[in-house]
């Protein structure tokens, strides 16, 4: 799975042609000892495998479903 950050005014983009997911938006802290971010961000991801959940759930783990 590759997680991307994407600003807000490109997060309704290309992202969602390429058939990426939306799972939410930073908080816009920017890291310890740096200027914080001005706007939150969108976190965007894209499965690289179809059975992407069953790798990084495991077996005992059931499936999660959208």
């Amino acid at each position: 799975m590759v997680e991307t950050y994407v600003s807000q005014p490109y997060a309704d983009t290309c992202y969602w042609a390429s058939n990426c997911h939306y799972l939410g938006q930073t908080q816009a802290h920017g890291a310890v000892g740096t200027v914080p971010a001005e706007t939150p961000e969108a976190v965007v991801v894209y499965p690289l495998q179809r059975d992407c959940q069953a790798v990084l759930f495991g077996p005992s783990h059931p499936a999660r479903s959208h």
